[in-house]
């Protein structure tokens, strides 16, 4: 298997549930098939108040909106690391009727403007 290193940026508007990052189709289909693995996902504050953040991950099987961090607080001009460790995301056959391939979806909502770095390995 081939690893491949991404970063993925966005800078967000205030009050926008905005999606940063959908596990690709590798063209595998069986379950886990496609992994990626977040190897960094910092958050940082372009303004000058506190604000809250909340990230979610959409689980590719079930479609279920899972909380990575719930509307933790972010000072003005700061930043926090959400995932010091690895976390793995997936891709694969969902569990609908007529099963079809889908990634794990990473979304970000802040009460203000932020900017976001997410790194990732990707196995292809």
């Amino acid at each position: 298997m081939i690893e491949r290193y991404r970063r993925h940026t966005a800078t967000l508007a205030a009050n926008t549930n905005t999606t940063l990052f959908t596990v690709p189709n590798d063209g595998e289909s069986s379950s886990g098939a496609a992994e990626t693995v977040i190897i960094g996902f910092l958050i940082a504050s372009t303004q000058n108040s506190t604000q809250n953040v909340t990230v979610t991950l959409t689980d590719y099987y079930d479609g279920v909106v899972r909380k990575i961090v719930d509307t933790i607080p972010l000072l003005q001009n700061s930043s926090v690391d959400i995932c010091p460790g690895k976390m793995v995301l997936m891709h694969g056959l969902n569990n609908a009727t007529n099963a079809v391939l889908t990634g794990d979806i990473i979304k970000v909502q802040s009460t203000g403007t932020t900017d976001v770095i997410l790194s990732v390995v990707e196995r292809v």
